[in-house]
């Protein structure tokens, strides 16, 4: 087990609908931890209520050396139908 901070504490908005495990639909989910470049990348395919699907795919990295250091990348794409996106720190 690797020690890791939990990215997933960052809230997505579409058109004012917050993006949350049991409140939204999940389509598809995918962790995965990459040894190579060490990094922990979430891949999840969304379902709003509208219908619309939302693909948001997170990249996150600790340093080793400096654990108070991390990078977190995070990535939304609307696939069936534009919105306002909004990506909030809980």
């Amino acid at each position: 087990m690797i020690a890791a901070p939990d990215f997933r504490t960052m809230r997505v908005y579409i058109n004012d609908e917050a993006l949350e495990v049991g409140r939204t639909e999940m389509v598809r989910d995918d962790l995965r931890l990459d040894f190579r470049d060490g990094t922990l990348v979430s891949t999840t395919l969304w379902r709003t209520a509208e219908g619309h699907r939302v693909a948001v795919t997170s990249r996150a990295m600790v340093s080793f050396t400096d654990r108070h250091l991390a990078v977190v990348d995070v990535n939304v794409r609307l696939l069936d139908a534009p919105g306002h996106v909004v990506c909030s720190p809980r």
